[in-house]
């Protein structure tokens, strides 16, 4: 049976590592699952009773019990709770490696399988790195310049080839033939695709592993052994001329030396990451005993961000996140679990020798780079990497003492115990599976105008997940869209009661007591909408000072206005992501704003200033900058939406039907002229290839009158780039 769970579980960590690294609902529902399936299954057939007066146990123990309690008293209950279920699922996974009886064969066996599944993650990144360079396709994935493997991203694949590296040298210290010269190629190519990735943070975390690892293991590593780690070391080097000039390598390597020096001289990693840690020094301040919440960082920092140049939803800095998340007694609990883990392994692997010593050396290097790396990355939210580093931990300290940690008898309660939560873990991460799929079904069914069909989806996610928030917020704008003003209101107060930090929601909750006439209460919330997300949200403001318009306090709106000026970028060449696309037209709307107030009041002051950068802001964006981070050059789908009216307007049914996503006729349309005037909103996912623009279209017919009208319209992403649906 051994056997058996170990190659699943292998063939568990290929898949996760394919699947994006497992960060996403599906591949973590798949791991949870799996991991709860395999753990009951040991369980019944294992009559062995955990000693947990252990230390790495009982820090277990009491890590998932304080866990438990800022999930309790979260701020986001939601994804606290999905937080606490990937922990339970990292504790019944190290229970898992505890309980195997194991041999170093066994051991052997597991590695041979985990590093095979490694082996096809890196000739698959290797794929994705080499066919820009020898082919006209450009729009293979994201980074093209460097080696992300199947995770998307440089750094998170930095810290999966750190975790596998130091075992693949115990192997081919260990191995004979034709594993050996298997692992070599496995080194050589690893090696080579981490030096590609050109994440620092990785480097740095690898070479003390690594230290430490030949400090550990060098004792009883053969010469011919030696010559052949060194061999596979010397061609993981020696192949880089194939890839990349040695001088961007080295370029890169001096940027590491800035760090020490002034904020604006850095390169803006290094600045974007001090930015956040500043922010989550201010986060620990106000909430120092039991943080926000196990996964709520996420919902909090836009109080307390000091820029609206970078947002990201991960510290980049685990232990940092953990203090901001669960108070300076999660992170002493953490650091307790994780320092009584590598004692105990070090402990553990000086008392041994031969092949136990090199695989327990290469087991803790292991650990230690990926500890290493989360102080300055995000590896901890993918899967792919969390799984294997607990299981690995459960077999590094059951190969060096496999009988220390079992107390005398058949331990039916604790098995129990264990079974039970097993069952609820696993209940909890299909059930939240289930209740996404519907969520996102729903989406998909509200942008294309089923809201009958949409509202009955989310529903059923709300009824499988009630503690969520969005959901409740997307009953609330199907209900909106629908004109249903008493669940609207129900479902609004619902999401502020789930998320009571999310300025959307108030925003939303201000929208409705605005659509009920209520000016007051609409002015509460969108006040407190700007509080919270003071530098993220130019959209918010403009509703306020537009609100104060309404009530005539025109020197308050003025001020209102202004604030956006001085807070967000005026920059069209900004750099942006999907959640700020939209920020340049807001601003926009500020700027034209702040030129008729002034007009209006009299101030003279540069008027003629705030009208030319609002006008050059409403110029719609040419390129769509975030495809060019996936290699895929395509035009804007302001640019599109844009082209699209004028050659209506020029009837060029040829330009027409290109853009259109459906295959359509063209017929004249009954109007003279038609032109995007201001891009209100956009809503963009270039992952699902969707993306809604809401905008103003200035018309004029063949009689000369002219009017506005507000407008939204569908895309879809294609091959050739952003189409427009009309169906």
């Amino acid at each position: 049976m051994n056997k058996t769970i170990i190659a699943l579980l292998a063939i568990l960590f290929l898949l996760l590592a394919f699947s994006g690294g497992g960060w996403k609902a599906y591949p973590k529902a798949i791991g949870v699952v799996a991991i709860c399936g395999l753990f009951m299954l040991h369980l019944s057939r294992s009559k062995t009773r955990l000693d947990f007066s252990r230390p790495y146990l009982a820090a277990w123990l009491l890590f998932l019990l304080w866990a438990l309690y800022c999930t309790i008293s979260s701020h986001s209950p939601d994804k606290s709770v999905e937080e606490l279920i990937l922990y339970c699922s990292y504790f019944m996974i190290f229970l898992l490696g505890l309980r195997i009886n194991l041999d170093p064969h066994i051991l052997k066996n597991f590695l041979r399988y985990f590093l095979l599944g490694s082996m096809a993650i890196l000739l698959i990144g290797y794929y994705y790195f080499l066919l820009p360079r020898i082919s006209s396709i450009d729009t293979t994935s994201d980074m093209i310049q460097y080696f992300f493997g199947t995770f998307y991203w440089k750094n998170p694949m930095g810290g999966y080839l750190i975790m596998i590296l130091p075992l693949i040298l115990s192997m081919i210290a260990l191995e004979k033939k034709g594993w050996r010269v298997f692992f070599i190629c496995l080194f050589a190519l690893g090696g080579q695709a981490l030096i590609l990735t050109h994440s620092r943070g990785a480097w740095l975390s690898f070479l003390p592993a690594f230290l430490i690892w030949i400090a550990l293991a060098a004792k009883f590593i053969t010469r011919k052994a030696l010559v052949y780690i060194l061999l596979a070391i010397f061609l993981s080097l020696i192949i880089t001329p194939l890839f990349s000039p040695p001088r961007n390598l080295f370029r890169k390597v001096q940027t590491i030396s800035q760090i020490s020096e002034d904020i604006e001289k850095q390169e803006q990693s290094f600045g974007d990451r001090i930015t956040m840690y500043k922010g989550a020094l201010r986060i620990i301040r106000d909430h120092p005993f039991r943080g926000v919440g196990l996964n709520a960082y996420s919902s909090v920092y836009p109080q307390y961000l000091r820029t609206s140049t970078y947002l990201s939803k991960y510290l980049h800095n685990q232990y940092l996140q953990i203090t901001t998340e669960m108070g300076i007694p999660g992170l002493i609990l953490f650091l307790f679990l994780l320092g009584s883990l590598i004692f105990t392994l070090i402990k553990r692997t000086l008392r041994t020798k031969d092949e136990i010593r090199i695989l327990l050396g290469g087991s803790l290097a292991a650990l230690l780079a990926v500890l290493f790396h989360i102080l300055v990355d995000f590896d901890w939210t993918f899967c792919a990497i969390t799984m294997p580093f607990w299981f690995i931990s459960g077999l590094a300290i059951n190969l060096g003492a496999p009988k220390e940690h079992f107390k005398p008898g058949k331990g039916i309660l604790q098995r129990a115990f264990l079974i039970i939560l097993a069952i609820l873990t696993a209940t909890l991460i299909l059930t939240r599976y289930y209740a996404e799929h519907y969520y996102q079904t729903g989406v998909m069914l509200l942008n294309e105008g089923y809201y009958g069909e949409a509202e009955l989806k989310f529903k059923r996610a709300h009824q499988l997940n009630p503690l969520s928030g969005e959901y409740c917020n997307a009953l609330a704008q199907t209900y909106k869209t629908t004109n249903q003003p008493l669940d609207w209101l129900e479902y609004s107060s619902k999401a502020i009661k789930w998320e009571p930090y999310s300025a959307d929601y108030h925003y939303e909750l201000g929208s409705y007591y605005l659509n009920a006439g209520r000016s007051s209460e609409a002015l509460k919330y969108f006040s407190r909408s700007v509080e919270l997300a003071p530098l993220s949200r130019p959209q918010h403001y403009n509703q306020l000072a537009e609100l104060f318009l309404e009530r005539g306090n025109f020197q308050k709106a003025l001020e209102t206005y202004e604030k956006v000026a001085v807070k967000f970028s005026n920059d069209p060449n900004e750099w942006y992501n999907s959640s700020t696309i939209a920020h340049r037209y807001f601003v926009a709307e500020a700027y034209l704003q702040i030129a008729r107030l002034k007009e209006t009041m009299g101030v003279q002051d540069n008027i003629e200033y705030y009208r030319k950068i609002a006008k050059r802001l409403w110029e719609p964006r040419e390129v769509d900058k975030i495809a060019e981070i996936f290699g895929h050059h395509i035009q804007a789908p302001e640019k599109v939406v844009y082209d699209f009216w004028n050659a209506l307007s020029r009837l060029d049914s040829n330009l027409v039907v290109e853009l259109v996503y459906e295959n359509i006729t063209f017929s004249p349309p009954d109007w003279k002229k038609a032109s995007l005037y201001r891009i209100l909103d956009i809503n963009y996912d270039y992952i699902q290839g969707y993306c809604q623009l809401i905008f103003i279209l200035e018309l004029e017919d063949w009689e000369g009158n002219q009017w506005k009208e507000k407008r939204r319209i569908n895309l879809e992403l294609t091959e050739p780039g952003w189409r427009i649906r009309l169906l």
